[in-house]
């Protein structure tokens, strides 16, 4: 039989506030048990296509993008960066092939679809008109290289475009082929709603996940509960109570960082959302840090 292991009881989930002054909402009805949900979540998974397509397919758990080695020089640049102002100053862009392989550590690869330079990098196509902002980085040399990653099928070596920018001693190096699509959730969402929970990053035993959470404004924070089982690992975000949990309170979302320690490793285990019922994805798929 498989083992599931539970780690701590979630707290009711975020419940809607209303503006200041006006009137507190409705109270939800009783909420479910999470724990049932999680297993519920682990039990739709464990086994299923999905759960084998997450294991053969490309999902990065770490940034996409590396900075150069002495990013930034200034605040104006990093600032560029970050509002994606980079400007194409290269070589001529050469013939690229259709593919290029993935190759993990276990000796096993996958041709995926390469991306063009031109188009894997993040770019504001405005940047070469000038305009407001920061002066834009500017991009004078390409070439193909790799990043050894962690993906969730382990280290791997992927393939990755190295943008030469403009005064500074070591490229940009963006990851060159395109993520797998996410598997087909095998359950539907506990409700309608978008997804509050993204991957930040694995440590390297892979027993600590750092995840962003989102709370309100009225609460004590975010609180993230685990249930393990031998295919999943599913995360069930929650909130602490606030002080006044009956007060009335501004309607806003707020993110966090939190800790999550597992049993054992996460390794091709797919990390999911409880509450969607989906893969908790590597937050770099929704923006990219310049950090």
């Amino acid at each position: 039989m498989r083992r599931l292991v539970w780690f701590g009881a979630a707290v009711a989930l975020l419940a809607g506030c209303s503006a200041p002054g006006g009137s507190v909402e409705d109270r939800p009805g009783p909420v479910p048990d999470p724990a049932d949900r999680s297993k519920a979540v682990a039990d739709a998974w464990d086994g299923s296509p999905a759960a084998r397509a997450w294991r053969e397919g490309f999902y990065p758990l770490e940034p996409l993008t590396r900075l150069p080695e002495d990013a930034w020089h200034s605040g104006a640049d990093k600032e560029a960066w970050l509002q994606h102002r980079l400007v194409w100053r290269s070589n001529v862009i050469a013939d690229i092939p259709s593919t290029a392989p993935v190759k993990w550590a276990d000796g096993k690869t996958l041709d995926l679809r390469l991306l063009d330079p031109r188009q894997a990098l993040p770019m504001d196509p405005a940047a070469e008109q000038g305009g407001e902002g920061p002066p834009p980085l500017k991009i004078t040399a390409w070439r193909h290289g790799s990043l050894d990653m962690v993906t969730s099928r382990g280290r791997a070596t992927v393939p990755a475009w190295l943008y030469t920018i403009e005064g500074y001693a070591t490229p940009v190096a963006r990851v060159a082929v395109a993520e797998s699509a996410p598997p087909k959730n095998p359950i539907g969402p506990q409700a309608e709603i978008a997804p509050n929970l993204s991957l930040e990053g694995v440590s390297a035993d892979g027993t600590v996940l750092t995840l962003s959470a989102g709370h309100g404004a009225c609460d004590a924070g975010a609180k993230v509960d685990v249930l393990e089982s031998a295919e999943t690992v599913v995360l069930a975000g929650s909130v602490k109570p606030g002080p006044d949990p009956g007060g009335a309170c501004t309607a806003q979302l707020l993110m966090q960082t939190v800790t999550v320690r597992l049993a054992r490793p996460l390794a091709a285990r797919v990390p999911l959302d409880a509450l969607t019922g989906g893969p908790v994805m590597f937050q770099g798929r929704q923006r990219e840090s310049g950090d």
